[in-house]
């Protein structure tokens, strides 16, 4: 196998659920999949709640997490207002949902390929109407919703979302930060090199409300002021921000990188990138951590990994970062992302080539 047949991965620093490996033929084959064969209750949804946040909203997150995982089609899709937009940011194919019945159909396409399927939930922080939630889903592939045969492999994967509510606690946007280079990976349909092939869950979970006092705005702008010196090439002035003995971990590869020095190294990506721009969409505090997601578009300098014709390329990667302060500085820094955009973009990848 060459190198452009294995997925080569960079350790992007900024550069869902919904995945799938091929996309249905038609509304019939979707419908097909939505209905499944696994077992669904007729469970009504939890009554409305108005100007739902705080601690009900961190419930609400939970509970639809436990109908997506039960397979209980009526509350799952009663988690979405009438009018929403769930993406899978980045994902190949690109997927977007508007109504809660698309969305039901969407993630089906995932959920149905695992039936013994479960979803461990290490995070939720909340501020105001927005939450974002890491998922550690786990299941073995024996479904052929994926649009491939079973594998009958063992997946564990962490899976990132931010979301927005309305009153009801509705969510009227979803963004979805999924790895299917991971994936493939784990259910041995495409070699991927340093990507994880088993998750562990945290050692213990996180739930957090905002409480938007000064220890949170202070941590905010110091991300802020953090992320706009690594948008200049500051790298004393981004490297400010964390501990000594931080760890920091683009989700999609398995490596943690410890030590202020180590993730200044790895998180300059002007070393690999020109021009590059960086920018984020959207930030917030709750407690100790500072939820964010990041844009970045870059274009290559020089062949990346030694494959000759990627200088030159250019990428662009959404991410769901997570950052995790404590006495002002940063002891843990996550970056959720689809590790396969980048080596797509590149050319260090045909997703037609296994029928994407």
């Amino acid at each position: 196998m060459d190198k452009r047949g294995r997925l080569i991965l960079l350790l992007l620093v900024g550069p869902a659920l919904g995945v799938a490996c091929k996309k249905e033929k038609d509304s019939g084959d979707k419908a097909k999949e939505e209905s499944g064969k696994t077992a669904e209750t007729a469970t009504p949804p939890p009554p409305a709640a108005a100007n739902l946040g705080g601690d009900a909203l961190v419930k609400t997150v939970e509970g639809c997490w436990a109908a997506y995982a039960a397979w209980d089609k009526d509350r799952f899709r009663a988690c979405y207002a009438g009018t929403t937009e769930v993406v899978s940011v980045d994902a190949i194919p690109a997927e977007t949902a508007r109504t809660p019945q698309d969305v039901v159909v969407m993630n089906g396409v995932f959920r149905n390929a695992f039936p013994d399927f479960a979803a461990d939930i290490q995070l939720v922080a909340v501020n105001g109407k927005k939450a974002a939630a890491v998922v550690l889903l786990t299941g073995t592939h024996k479904g052929r919703s994926l649009g491939m045969p079973p594998t009958n492999k063992k997946l564990t994967l962490y899976y990132g979302e931010a979301v927005e509510a309305d009153d009801q606690g509705h969510w009227i946007r979803e963004h979805a930060y999924a790895d299917q280079a991971t994936l493939l990976h784990q259910l041995g349909i495409q070699e991927a090199v340093n990507v994880p092939s088993v998750e562990q869950p945290w050692p213990e979970k996180v739930r957090v409300v905002a409480k938007n006092d000064a220890a949170e705005k202070a941590n905010l702008a110091a991300f802020k002021a953090s992320f706009e010196a690594l948008a200049k090439g500051d790298a004393t002035g981004f490297s400010a921000i964390y501990a000594d003995d931080a760890t920091y971990r683009y989700v999609p590869q398995s490596a943690t990188v410890q030590g202020a020095k180590e993730i200044a190294r790895v998180r300059d990506l002007r070393a690999v990138a020109d021009p590059l721009e960086m920018s984020i969409v959207d930030a917030w505090a709750a407690g100790d951590w500072v939820v964010a997601e990041t844009k970045t578009k870059g274009t290559l300098a020089k062949d990346f990994g030694g494959v000759k014709g990627t200088k030159g390329k250019t990428w662009e990667q959404n991410t769901l970062e997570l950052l995790q302060f404590a006495g002002g500085k940063v002891k843990r820094h996550l970056v959720y992302a689809n590790g396969l955009k980048f080596a797509v973009d590149v050319g260090l990848f045909d997703p037609e080539s296994i029928g994407m």
